[in-house]
């Protein structure tokens, strides 16, 4: 002993472990010299010593050791007749450190007796804090098992016992409380919560145990992670430097400094900070080459991540230097034919290229091609070839999983598990799957025919629908049958797809190209030649070359702020191989199950339909929009008992205030216009080709028993078809017309009645059929994995009728990663880690295809990059509760009248959404997400106040909540312009939807956002605050109505103040084109099939009262105009109080004031030029004035609108009064903006 802590070592860190070791060793012999001597070794001496060897072996990683010494200290202390207070407190401890080794051997069961051991101890010794580290330990487990919400409860319910036993927080307990909540918010990526744990464990650590101790160093490093995970890179590195100088001080080399140091470089790699860089991996390379030796993989990625830094530091000759250290290491460890040398030699070929150096790039390209075998076959199957070869390379327990497979007796499995990482990547197959949307107004009966539809002509009463149903039953488009998806687990038939898809790929797959892939996987040598890794990813992490093929496919924790740059390697992180492992731990365990549904489900190639319910109520009209997909059958349902322009009437008998005709128009309006194609199908119906234009909306009736008369039924269908052709002549080859008429009385169960059900949707499922053999949405191929991920989304429960459960890991995967809410990174994430992600791209057409069939909700809307919904079902149980919140028993008065308030003015205080949402235990968080995903669909807006309101206060608008009655609006004491009119012609949009208006009230209100804004049925008035006048937008059947009013003043001087500045608002801002805008902008996401007709303005005939466009310009008389329809001359006020033609002439009953334009005032176009100039506004600012700061401008406003404005009002008023409108009209044709110049033209021209 005396010897060992005398050596002298040159490593600290060994110096400190050997003498740490020696004296363990020199107490041990002393206790047992003492022993002997005295021969008095008491039972504590003997409990201490197994609980310290307990420590020593747990310490050493040999748990199943530990849990020996721990278990022959516990029989120790249970031996004893009389156990006391002590004894028995130490017989906790122990059980707790049983706990923590089972714990670490992945034996949780055992770890859980030993926590309930424990537990019945302490309760017997009200022994609260033991108490608490019982629920630690229970949350541990937890967390491990992907019980991220249960282990954050009971660490939050460990946090509060320890507070109020410590009597507050400056507790070392509670600053591991603190830390472990931090970890789990740190899983969740929820970085704000996390963050605010980290700092709260540091502040005690800190102030208990000191600035130097290696608690605080990972408290550092915890938030240093943080920070780099949210791209702050300053923050983490100084996180980082801390860590660093407290590990230097402790440990000296170390690991854990080494570690430190990579990060660092990693950042400042990120910053492209190349030198530093360069320095940071140097020290990292020293310290691991002395601690861990030349021949080791994370020695290898240092060497790969230098020679990167060289080679964008143009240092050709090092960087090929550090190549060749990386190519030799993989060598020695792997062999000359792996595939990590792939991407080594294509570095180097590329660098000696940049040297010139023909020859040597020439033969690095050699060297690549003969790993590959076949440069031609690689590029008709690279990355599954690369992808299955990887798999054979990775580990013992890879090389042999095909033997696995072989060793159970299924020989064919082996080559479906060659098809299935084959196919993962370039297999596809047909959709087979597509929403059937049932829609109409309310009451007409849309409930009762899905119910007869999906209960095969059974029927029985209904409610109403509130917003949307989605059913869960899915109808066989082949042969009529239905399965209910809430009593037969969906993953079950997806994955019965992924058996066919994989089953005609591995058909169709070439034989040259699959015999290669067989004889990679099962007969080359040079492929299998590996040694075997350490699994022990915490002390040898796996090193992997981030250009390999794998890294981009496999890696679920790519960098999320990847540079152009493809030289740059941000993903060098030393834990790349063990998450590849993981992504083929998967693969082997989805396979295996995928193979054993085989004897389990039909191997049917069936399509089928997922039913859904559209509820009418015209206040659900603005929620339906996240459910609404283009690549859907409609089935629009109308009631064949009333006439079409009769008013709608509602279930109590009230009539509203629209006609069936005008709900036909708003349905097929929003359905047809979402799809952004014109392309037409040709469709075999009744045994004849027929063209049809997409989307396909069946009409079809209901309340056929209500007439009774088969003819007279027959004779109203055909009016109804009439009404609609006239109407809508733009939608006729849209409609399918049917000729279905549903019996929907509940009553009515004959078997007549029955068999005429039946026969109705037999007739609805063979049009439905017909559509689907035709439709490019069904018959385009998929990729295989997009059904992958539909399994791993899927939230559902599985059925108890077909108990057959995903994987493990998958199982694992979703429970630690698949939330309700997500965001697209987050998704990113969770495809990484199964193996599925190949790009943002194709990512998003994976998204957008569940979002068509229902599976999910995808919103990517402006600036966010995606919100994802896993759960529909939630989210509409969430906007029933938002919309339908009278419906519920509310007995707080202050929520009471909040929404009584709001069905009065059409605003909602932010307590209703919070008493809506109270019962879902949202996160706020999650809550916020789910205000900013309504925000984003217009379902409600946020109104600004003139102080900043904090959340909690806030108010919305929700102008679908109005009650109908509300529609009075008292101008009496205003001056009122004449009206103008927006909106298209009839035979190009025939009918603007009640949810597009809303829509443009929530769009107008954040161009005008102040609280005075007044909501009535159907309109809205604006108040402009400094251009002291309102601005009232009306929804007009097919057009929106606009008015300016203004208080009447009767003194002469402030009237004409007053009016000098609405005309030189109307003039300048033109609100009434911010409007046309916007409406525009609304029609071209919402409605994408409107998206090239023009949006115009329409003014009223005097003589027959019909709206007609804005023809002409009389050169001595501004109002008059021709009307399109009777052809006759009228005078149009409303051209003149508008300024349409630019001149600043209003009328003004009292003070007669009248002013000229100044043609040459650029301030007239500012408006113009921002809403069409977009991020060009920064070439404008160039050719204009290079003096004003638009980083400046950028930073102080969000939108790219307001940044035009703001630079505009900027040079105007700078320059003035050389800023002309001539400079402005230049400057836009030298940066090829000439179409907006050509429209300022135009407006002086007129």
């Amino acid at each position: 002993c005396h010897r060992l802590t005398n050596i002298c070592f040159v490593d600290p860190l060994s110096t400190a472990l050997i003498r740490k070791i020696s004296m363990n060793i020199y107490e041990l012999l002393k206790t047992m010299t003492e022993y002997k001597l005295s021969n008095s070794w008491t039972l504590d001496d003997k409990i201490n010593l197994l609980r310290h060897s307990g420590h020593q072996c747990y310490d050493d990683g040999e748990y199943r050791k530990a849990a020996s010494f721990y278990i022959q200290a516990i029989d120790q202390i249970q031996s004893q007749t009389d156990v006391n207070t002590n004894q028995n407190r130490l017989q906790c401890d122990i059980y707790l450190d049983l706990a923590d080794t089972y714990i670490q051997d992945g034996q949780y069961q055992a770890a859980d007796k030993s926590i309930h051991k424990t537990q019945e101890i302490a309760k017997r010794l009200n022994d609260c804090l033991r108490l608490a580290y019982c629920i630690d330990r229970q949350a541990k487990i937890e967390k491990l098992l992907g019980q991220h919400l249960q282990a954050l409860n009971n660490f939050k319910k460990s946090m509060a016992m320890k507070l109020e036993i410590h009597g507050g927080d400056r507790n070392l307990d509670v600053a591991y409380s603190y830390n472990c909540i931090g970890i789990i918010h740190d899983d969740q990526l929820n970085y704000t919560d996390a963050q605010a744990m980290y700092e709260k464990a540091l502040n005690i650590r800190r102030e208990i145990l000191g600035d130097n101790h290696p608690d605080v160093a990972q408290c550092f490093w915890n938030l240093g992670l943080i920070y780099r995970y949210q791209a702050k890179y300053p923050e983490a590195l100084q996180m980082f430097h801390k860590a660093l100088s407290i590990k230097m001080d402790i440990f000296g080399e170390h690991v854990d400094v080494a570690n430190c140091y990579y990060n660092i470089a990693l950042i400042h790699h990120h910053q492209r900070h190349y030198d530093l860089a360069l320095a940071y991996n140097q020290r990292e390379l020293a310290i691991r080459v002395s601690l861990q030796g030349d021949n080791f993989p994370e020695v290898a990625l240092l060497y790969l991540n230098i020679a990167d830094i060289y080679r964008h530091q143009m240092n050709f000759k090092n960087a090929i230097r550090m190549y060749q250290m990386a190519e030799n290491i993989k060598i020695n460890l792997y062999g000359k034919y792996h595939p990590e040398l792939i991407k080594i030699y294509q570095s180097m070929a590329k660098v000696y290229k940049k040297l010139h150096s023909h020859d040597q790039a020439a033969a690095m390209k050699l060297k690549s091609r003969e790993i590959e075998d076949d440069e031609t076959d690689y590029q008709s199957c690279d990355d599954s070839e690369i992808r299955t070869s990887r798999i054979s390379q990775t580990s013992n327990h890879e090389t042999n999983l095909n033997k696995s497979i072989e060793d159970k007796g299924v020989l064919k499995d082996k080559d479906y598990f060659k098809h299935y990482t084959n196919a993962l990547q370039h297999g596809c197959c047909r959709s087979d799957f597509i929403r059937i949307t049932i829609i109409g107004p309310q009451f007409v009966g849309k409930s009762s025919i899905m119910k007869i539809f999906t209960q095969q002509g059974l029927i029985h009463e209904s409610k109403a629908t509130k917003i949307v149903d989605n059913t869960g039953k899915l109808i066989n488009l082949v042969i009529y049958n239905v399965y209910d998806k809430h009593t037969c687990d969906f993953r079950v038939v997806l994955n019965g797809k992924v058996i066919i898809a994989l089953q005609l790929f591995a058909r169709q797959i070439s034989s040259p190209i699959q015999n290669k892939i067989n004889s990679a996987i099962d007969k080359n040598p040079k492929i299998n030649a590996r040694n075997e890794i350490n699994p022990d990813r915490n002390k040898q992490p796996l090193a992997q070359d981030p250009n390999h093929y794998t890294s981009d496919s496999f890696c679920p924790c790519q960098d999320l702020h990847p540079t152009s740059d493809p030289f740059i390697n941000d993903d060098n992180l030393s834990s790349k191989q063990d998450r590849f492992d993981q992504c083929l731990h998967t693969f082997q365990e989805y396979f295996q199950q995928v193979v054993s549904y085989k004897s389990k489900i039909d191997m049917d190639h069936h399509q089928y339909g997922q039913v859904w319910d559209f509820g009418g109520q015209a206040m659900y009209h603005v929620t339906h929009r996240p459910f609404i997909s283009p690549n859907c059958i409609y089935i629009l349902v109308f009631n064949i008992a009333v006439d079409i322009d009769q008013q709608v009437m509602t279930r109590n008998g009230q009539a509203l205030p629209m006609t069936y005709m005008e709900a036909m128009e708003e349905w097929l309006t929003s359905v047809i216009g979402s799809h952004p194609s014109q392309h037409q199908i040709s469709a075999e119906i009744n045994e004849q080709g027929e063209l049809f234009s997409l989307p396909i909306v069946i009409l079809v009736a209901s309340h056929g028993d209500c007439i009774g008369n088969v003819e007279e039924s027959n004779r109203r269908f055909a009016a109804f078809e009439e009404a609609l052709a006239t109407s809508l002549p733009c939608y006729e080859k849209n409609i399918c017309s049917s000729g279905i008429i549903f019996n929907g009385n509940p009553s009515d169960c004959t078997i007549t009645t029955i068999a005429d059900r039946q026969n109705c949707c037999n007739r609805l499922h063979h049009i439905i059929n017909s559509f689907v053999e035709a439709l490019p949405f069904m018959n385009n191929p998929i990729p295989i994995k997009w059904y992958i991920l539909a399994t791993i989304l899927h939230t559902s429960k599985s059925s108890t009728a077909n108990p057959i459960q995903v994987t493990a890991q998958m199982e694992s995967i979703r429970t630690k990663n698949v939330q309700k809410i997500m965001t697209f990174q987050q998704v990113r994430y969770v495809t990484r880690a199964c193996g599925l992600y190949e790009n943002d791209e194709n990512l998003r057409a994976m998204l957008l295809y569940l979002h068509d069939l229902g599976e999910i909700i995808f919103c990517q809307k402006y600036d966010i990059e995606g919100i994802i919904i896993t759960d529909t079902e939630w989210l509409l149980n969430i906007f029933r509760n938002i919309i339908d919140l009278d419906e519920n028993r509310i007995t707080n008065l202050g929520i009471k009248h909040a929404f009584r308030k709001a069905r009065r003015t059409g605003k909602m205080d932010e307590k209703c959404i919070d008493f809506a949402l109270k019962k879902f235990n949202l996160t706020s968080q999650n809550k916020e997400t789910i205000i900013q995903l309504m925000e984003r669909y217009d379902i409600i807006g946020y109104i600004k106040t003139e102080s900043k309101c904090r959340i909690g206060d806030r108010q919305f608008l929700v102008p679908y909540l109005l009650d109908s009655n509300i529609n009075f609006m008292d101008l009496d004491k205003y001056h009122i312009s004449d009206r103008l009119y927006i909106g298209y012609r009839k035979s190009d949009v025939p009918y603007i939807p009640d949810g597009i208006f809303y829509c443009l009230l929530a769009a107008c209100l954040k161009e005008w956002n102040n609280p005075k804004v007044e909501i009535f049925h159907l309109y809205a008035k604006y108040h402009l605050i400094d251009d002291h006048y309102d601005i009232v937008i009306k929804k007009e059947k097919s057009h929106i109505s606009l008015q300016y009013c203004y208080q009447n003043i009767q003194q002469s001087n402030a009237a004409r103040n007053m009016m000098t500045s609405i005309e030189t608002s109307l003039n300048c801002k033109r609100p009434h084109d911010i409007v046309r805008n916007k409406l525009n902008m609304i029609i071209q996401e919402r409605l994408p099939k409107f998206k090239d007709t023009r949006c115009q303005y329409f003014i009223q005939c005097l003589e027959c009262h019909h709206l007609t466009t804005i023809s002409g310009y009389f050169k001595h008389d501004s109002t008059l105009t021709k009307c399109h329809r009777c052809g006759r001359l009228f005078n149009a006020q409303s051209l003149n109080d508008w300024m349409i033609y630019g001149r600043k002439k209003l009328r003004d009953q009292q003070s007669g004031v009248s002013c000229e334009f100044d043609r040459d005032d650029p301030r007239t176009y500012f408006y113009t030029i921002a809403n069409f100039i977009g991020t060009d506004w920064t070439k404008l600012a160039a050719k204009l004035d290079l003096d004003i700061d638009v980083n400046a401008i950028k930073s102080e406003n969000v939108k790219i609108f307001d940044q035009a404005i703001e630079f505009l009002k900027k040079w105007f008023n700078k320059n003035h009064p050389r800023s002309t409108s001539t400079m402005l009209k230049e400057a836009l044709h030298e940066i090829d903006k000439t179409f907006i110049a050509n429209m300022i033209c135009n407006i002086d021209v007129a």
